[in-house]
């Protein structure tokens, strides 16, 4: 018994030491991807030759940052909050607001104007859609009145 004690705490400190070790690779993941981008921006700005593969990763990298570490954030009783974050925002806020923004590059391929002018535009409708879930985040029965008128 005391054999099968000692194998368990053997057993219980490699776990905790993976995922130490993963919980560091997702932060130097973090740090990296940071470098990355901002080098992006400078080569796509300054130098006007972007790295294509930048976007891509970086989807990859999300994944990796919060995969990576749970083990360790479940170890010290803690919580991934930006899950409470993303599962309340609406996808359309996402599609129009950095760092996802697929709509505005959507918008840059099919007319010939800036990104800048892109984002511009976009921002009132981006507030109105945060002023709007905030709104039904906070007042849940909004979201149910019109509903509840046609029942």
């Amino acid at each position: 018994m005391k054999q099968a004690t000692k194998v368990a705490a053997v057993v219980a400190r490699s776990i905790d030491r993976l995922s130490e070790a993963l919980g560091l690779a997702a932060g130097i993941v973090v740090l990296l991807f940071t470098l990355l981008i901002v080098y992006e921006v400078v080569a796509r700005k300054v130098f006007d030759a972007p790295l294509g593969f930048v976007f891509e990763l970086s989807t990859y990298a999300v994944i990796a940052i919060v995969l990576l570490p749970l083990a360790f954030i479940q170890a010290q009783k803690r919580h991934v909050s930006i899950d409470l974050i993303v599962s309340r925002l609406s996808p359309q806020i996402g599609l129009i607001t950095p760092p996802i923004g697929m709509d505005l590059f959507v918008i840059k391929g099919i007319c010939d104007v800036s990104m800048g002018d892109i984002i511009r535009g976009a921002v009132p409708f981006a507030i109105a859609m945060a002023i709007t879930l905030a709104l039904t985040m906070a007042f849940p029965q909004l979201a149910l009145w019109i509903p509840s008128l046609l029942a």
